[in-house]
């Protein structure tokens, strides 16, 4: 993200020169921008392979997963964390060599962003993951050195990235009035709804109606008895949301987030999509701050005297993080 910087800094140094600036300085100068640019092209070329995924940068007073936004670092002058890697030594190298002619009466600048700059660089990076014009798994090519670190808002773990939600709206759902959840709530309950299942959207959307149906006509609820809902189409569906209080659980309904998965699984578990939606929803209700850090996750026959949510689902979720059984 930050290799501009190098590549800026030798772009200009003939522009910053006076008139002592010869011809073969020049051409230093040139041989040192192609073998920049071309080691840069390497690195950029391995990242595609996938490499960069499991390297480490260390920098002045922290350490950064480059995948993921545990630390944001300030640069200071333009020197390249070299990762061990001989081609990244060559880049610094040349680097070095380029700024050293330069005339003692000029300098490269190196001062550090300013704090209001490093909040505004971050927000556009995640607006742009929200927004779906950069990849959540984006990399940072190279490391800056730096005196000055700025901690992520969010914790390390944690990707600020929530999964698609149908909202209520959009699955036409009944008017309804319930009691107000106690956020942020301490549970999260995995449940099936022992019922049909759906694989599309159009069949998704006609379940929840039927699923709110049955608890408001049928068993007198105030609404839909789920704060979410998940469709083997890898969608979540809200329910009562996030704020309001379902009717899954008793004595936990006002505490704990009631997340349904749309089928019976007692025999087979749902499908790859619709579990790793859930799993988002999970870690964005964290991060949205609906739900505690150290939660508990529990099945819906932990708490009561139900086979929800079936046998193969309950074997996926032990595995998951803060399961307690």
């Amino acid at each position: 993200m930050l290799w501009w910087l190098l590549v800026f800094s030798t772009l200009g140094l003939g522009a910053w020169g006076d008139s002592s600036w010869d011809k073969t300085q020049d051409k230093h100068l040139s041989k040192g921008l192609q073998d920049l640019l071309g080691n840069i092209s390497q690195l950029i070329e391995k990242d595609k392979r996938g490499l960069s995924a499991s390297w480490l940068g260390t920098t002045a007073g922290c350490t950064k997963v480059l995948a993921g936004m545990s630390k944001v670092c300030t640069p200071r002058a333009t020197t390249i964390s070299p990762w061990a890697s001989p081609s990244l030594a060559a880049a610094e190298n040349s680097a070095t060599q380029a700024r050293s002619r330069l005339p003692k009466d000029h300098s490269l600048p190196g001062h550090s962003p300013s704090p209001a700059a490093l909040a505004a660089m971050e927000g556009l990076i995640s607006s742009a993951v929200r927004k779906g014009h950069l990849s959540p798994l984006y990399v940072q090519p190279l490391l800056v050195k730096g005196e000055s670190c700025l901690s992520s808002q969010q914790n390390a773990s944690l990707k600020e990235v929530c999964p698609l939600i149908v909202q209520r709206s959009a699955w036409d759902a009944r008017e309804a009035h319930c009691p107000e959840m106690n956020q942020p709530a301490q549970y999260v309950i995995i449940i099936h709804t022992a019922g049909r299942t759906c694989n599309r959207s159009d069949e998704c959307r006609v379940l929840v109606q039927d699923i709110q149906s049955s608890f408001m006509d049928r068993l007198d609820s105030c609404d839909i008895g789920y704060n979410f809902l998940v469709g083997q189409d890898g969608i979540i569906y809200e329910g009562v949301g996030w704020s309001v209080q379902g009717s899954h659980t008793p004595s936990y309904n006002d505490i704990a987030l009631g997340l349904a998965f749309m089928g019976t699984f007692s025999g087979s578990p749902p499908n790859a999509a619709a579990l790793e939606a859930a799993k988002n929803l999970i870690q964005c209700s964290v991060i949205k701050g609906h739900l505690v850090s150290d939660y508990l996750l529990v099945g819906h026959s932990d708490v009561t005297n139900v086979l929800s949510p079936g046998r193969a689902l309950y074997n996926v979720i032990k595995t998951w993080p803060h399961f307690r059984h």
